[in-house]
């Protein structure tokens, strides 16, 4: 046993408004990073995972979250993603933003899962099924959530008006600690990532939904 390799995984998590990178060796966090995601990513992320990996050292294997979410950040992580990839001859896994988030709140049961989707609708899955089953999330205008009771997820604050009557659930785990969390289910190997885009970019109208 104590000759058992233990694997070094480097995360990127660019599809929300904090970008999150973090090394993770077997269940231990090595370190992690996350700063408000801005106009430069394409600059900035590679170079602070080279720092982190200290020049991209001893890592066997990525985990990317490759959407849905931001347009321009999902399409730079996944980028950067395949890129050390193809250069280490390393897998990747991804894992999609409803199961990444339901894995920083514990998989909550039978409670809503609501992310942003820009700046005035969310996306809103209605209970805790992947998002490749039955329950696809639907996209509904902020104005227009209604009353819910509970639910989870990630909201930009200036969408936190239409949710005054709904108790949102807290997570203290951070980026590294949810990587860690994430089922084997919740992932999927592959040796080049794609995006996963559900709203259409509006600079593209002729992208698909889904790619």
């Amino acid at each position: 046993m104590k000759n058992m390799k233990t694997f070094r995984t480097l995360a990127i998590n660019t599809a929300m408004r904090t970008t999150q990178i973090a090394l993770i060796e077997g269940d231990k966090i090595i370190k992690e990073k996350a700063w408000e995601s801005a106009n430069n990513e394409a600059e900035r992320l590679l170079p602070e995972i080279a720092k982190l990996t200290k020049g991209f050292e001893g890592i066997d294997k990525i985990i990317v979250v490759k959407g849905p979410g931001s347009f321009t950040g999902i399409r730079i992580g996944v980028v950067v993603a395949n890129t050390i990839a193809y250069l280490k001859k390393i897998k990747i896994y991804t894992v999609n933003t409803f199961d990444f988030i339901r894995a920083k709140y514990g998989f909550p049961e039978k409670l809503p899962l609501v992310l942003y989707a820009g700046r005035s609708e969310v996306y809103v899955i209605n209970d805790s099924s992947s998002l490749e089953s039955k329950s696809d999330p639907i996209t509904l205008k902020v104005e227009d959530i209604g009353e819910i009771k509970e639910a989870f997820g990630e909201i930009l604050k200036e969408q936190k008006k239409y949710f005054k009557k709904t108790k949102l659930l807290k997570s203290k785990k951070t980026f590294g600690q949810t990587i860690i969390a994430l089922r084997k289910d919740d992932m999927e190997v592959c040796d080049m990532a794609q995006p996963l885009y559900i709203k259409q970019p509006g600079i593209c109208s002729t992208l698909s939904q889904r790619q």
